[in-house]
Formats: structure tokens, sequence, C-alpha cells
């Protein structure tokens, strides 16, 4: 986090590889994180695909789907590491990601 004029600037990293509409994942978390009271997001770049880095998922033989991500900066008077930590995984398990201690090698 980078502080300016009393505000946090933070730059997030987000993506997905969902099968359908990767690109309508990401603005759904766009606008759930524009909706969170304490954030204003202030730029986003363009979107890239990308490669994934393993050809298929360990448990499946199911092919990983190319990623589609951006970049955003965002201006927020959170200032605690942990705490934007938390709104970032509630807007993930709002889109559907499951939380889990080992390696989530899933669409997302």
């Amino acid at each position: 986090m980078v502080i300016t004029s009393g505000k946090n600037q933070c730059i997030l990293s987000i993506g997905s590889n969902a099968i359908g509409s990767k690109f309508a994942k990401i603005e759904s978390s766009l606008a759930l994180l524009s909706n969170i009271n304490d954030i204003k997001i202030q730029n986003i770049s363009s979107a890239y695909k990308t490669k994934p880095m393993v050809k298929t998922f360990p448990d499946s033989i199911a092919e990983c789907e190319e990623f589609l991500n951006l970049v955003c900066i965002i201006e927020t008077s959170i200032n605690n590491p942990s705490e934007m930590l938390s709104c970032i995984e509630k807007i993930e398990t709002q889109l559907g990601k499951i939380h889990t201690k080992q390696k989530n090698w899933k669409a997302r």
C-alpha cells in the first residue's frame, strides 16, 4: 500500500479462467469492489489473455482455460493489509471461489 493524501493507494491484479465469460466475472469483481464504501477505483488497465502455469488440473484430465487478467489502482481509507485481503476474499466468495488451505487449481 502507498499512502497519498491521507488515503492508501493499492494496485490489485484481477483475473479469471472461468469457463464462459471471463470478462463478465472480472466486471462483477470490479462492481463488487466499487460497492465497498472505503474503496474508489481510480484506474483500470487493459485486459490481457495469459496461458495457465499448468496445462491440466492435477486431479482431472480437463485442460485449464486461458486466464483473462487486468490490474486496477484503488484508493482506500483501509490501512490494514489483512483487512484489505478480507474484503477481496469476500468478493471472491460471492463470485463462487471456495477458499481452501490446499492449492486451488480449479477454474475461477
